[in-house]
This record gives structure tokens, sequence and C-alpha cells, in this order.
């Protein structure tokens, strides 16, 4: 159930992003967050349910995992800093007039 639920989401995200819609950058971020929380969590309700089984945290896992942080660690930081994710994805989002925008005109 719970990969069903990360494959609509990975859809959605695509369709954000395609569409260049202003809630792409939360949704990426939000994912690749639940992303290493699955495999983790998969990995050890996987020990929990076969107990005599050893090494369900071994090298496949543990590369599983690291191939989920290190794409987070680097295009979290992006979405949240980048000038250019901040103009690029706006489609969707309502016009708030701020001062600091007329400030910089």
């Amino acid at each position: 159930l719970i990969y069903l639920v990360v494959f609509i989401a990975s859809v959605v995200k695509a369709l954000f992003f395609y569409t260049k819609n202003y809630r792409f950058p939360r949704l990426y971020i939000a994912l690749a967050i639940a992303y290493p929380l699955v495999v983790f969590v998969n990995a050890w309700l996987s020990s929990l349910v076969l107990p005599n089984v050893q090494g369900i945290f071994d090298k496949s896992t543990l590369h599983n995992l690291l191939s989920t942080l290190l794409p987070a660690a680097i295009w979290i930081p992006y979405m949240l800093m980048s000038e250019r994710v901040a103009l690029t994805f706006v489609r969707g989002r309502k016009a708030v007039s701020s001062p600091l925008v007329a400030a910089e005109d």
C-alpha cells in the first residue's frame, strides 16, 4: 500500500514539475524525506516479520538508503534556496502584492 501511495505521489510530482506548479518544490522535499523513511521502515518491518532471516539491513538495503539520502542532501537545499526554483515554479500561485517585490523593481 505504501508503494502505491509513493507511486501516485511521484506521478503528481512529475505533473507539478512539467506544469511548473508552485507546489512542486514542497512536494519534492516531502517525497525526498519520505523515500529514505520508506526504505528504512520497510527493512525494519521485514526484520520483525522475518526474525530468523539474517541481513535485513544488508549491503543492498544500505545502498538503497544511501541512494535516497544523497540526492535529498543535494536537492532539498537547492529547492529551498534557489532563486531559479522560486522564479520557475509559479503557476497556480495567487498574486501577492508585497512591498519587497515593489522595492526590487
